[in-house]
This record gives structure tokens, sequence and C-alpha cells, in this order.
């Protein structure tokens, strides 16, 4: 977004959320994906025995006395530990692969556009209109519910820049009939733990801290960053 305000250039953003991302995975997806990157058949035969075994043991904790019971595993993939994230990624491949296909934003730094960024399950797409960013957004829609996702509606929105200034769009509607919402001026979006202030110009800003987890720093030009650090204590 930056070389695309100090450039004057059009830019079309949304950021995509999953509702449950890792609980919603299909574990069907999971043995297809598996197969179709020609996994060793060795790791898909431990994994074809492991997944039915996946079980979550609940215990509870009352003055009336204490109870157990255990939750089955129907979808989804664990969080915390090492194999997870990997199966997690190798999920969501199909849908990277199929966006490389858009039209994405062209950088005058590089030779190819960039059409999204990835970071598990936190997506960003890109175009250079609304129009195509729309069109990107019906493939995200389609590939997610072929992969067995659900988008997070509430978490997602989309921003427009016309010549380097944020301008409005409205919401986007995809095909469903469902919206994303537009980041007003002067609003926000959390990505990775950075919050983008859409418009707001702090020209010659001082860093601010905002508490013990939180500090401001300033951006060149109309951005500003809300960064959240784990402090030790």
């Amino acid at each position: 977004m930056r070389e695309a305000q100090y450039d004057r250039r059009d830019l079309s953003v949304a950021w995509v959320d999953y509702r449950k991302a890792f609980d919603m995975v299909p574990h069907k997806w999971l043995r297809r994906v598996l197969k179709a990157v020609r996994a060793p058949k060795v790791v898909r035969r431990l994994l074809q025995r492991l997944v039915p075994l996946w079980r979550t043991d609940v215990a509870v904790h009352t003055d009336e006395g204490e109870g157990s019971f255990r939750v089955e595993m129907e979808h989804g993939v664990f969080q915390g530990d090492s194999l997870s994230p990997l199966l997690y990624c190798l999920c969501v491949a199909p849908l990277s692969y199929r966006l490389r296909r858009e039209l994405g934003f062209q950088s005058q730094d590089s030779a190819e556009s960039t059409t999204h960024l990835m970071f598990v399950d936190d997506l960003t797409v890109f175009a250079e209109s609304g129009e195509e960013l729309n069109d990107t957004l019906g493939v995200v829609e389609e590939i997610s519910e072929a992969m067995g996702f659900e988008l997070g509606l509430a978490k997602c929105a989309t921003a427009s820049l016309r010549r380097g200034r944020l301008v409005s769009r409205g919401d986007t509607t995809l095909p469903s009939g469902a919206s994303i919402t537009e980041v007003e001026y002067g609003g926000s979006y959390r990505y990775l733990e950075v919050e983008k202030v859409m418009g707001a110009k702090f020209w010659g800003a001082t860093p601010t801290f905002g508490g013990p987890h939180q500090y401001f720093v300033k951006g060149k030009g109309r951005e500003i960053h809300l960064i959240t650090l784990p402090f030790p204590k």
C-alpha cells in the first residue's frame, strides 16, 4: 500500500479471514491433498491411522464435583504442535496456486505482479481495480467452499486507493450474496498484529507508547502502525 500511496497508483486490497480455520479442515480434503502432492505413502498411511484417533478430553470442575467427557475430532487439526501448521498450509495451497493466475498488483520493483500474501490462515488479496478485486474475491469464495472452509466475514475487510488516495467504493458483495465491509477513512484493520489506520496523516509524529504491550510507530506519509509486542515481565 505504501508504493501505491507514494507513486499515486490505484490499488484495491482485501483482508480475508477464515472462521476457526484450524478447526474447519475437513479430514477428507486433507487426505486428497496429501495424495495430490505425492506425500510418501508411509506418511499417508501414518496419518490415515492417526487422524481417526484424534480426540480431546475435557475435564469439568464445579462446586458439585468433577466430571469429564471426550470430544471426537471429526474435522480440523490440532493447534500448538509442529505438524498441524504444515498440514493446514498444504490444505490451503490449492487456493494460493489458483490466485497466482489473477492479475494482481504490478510493483515497479518486480517483474511479476503480487496477487496475494498468505501467512497460515491470514490472507491478503491485491488488485489494481475494484472490479478485479471483486473477481478475485469470487475465486477465493468458490475455492474456499470447495475446500470446506468458511469465511469469517465479520473479520474480513476491503480498502481502495485511487491515485494514492483512499476512496470509498462501498461494501463488496460476493457471488453468494454475502458482503465484506469496507474500511472507512480513519478506520483500521489489524493484520498480523499490525493495525493499519486508513487515511491518517502523521507527518513529523514521534513514537508514542500506548501501554505496556503496545506502541505507535510513525509511518512515512499517510500511514501509522500499531504494533503489539510480547514484552517480558
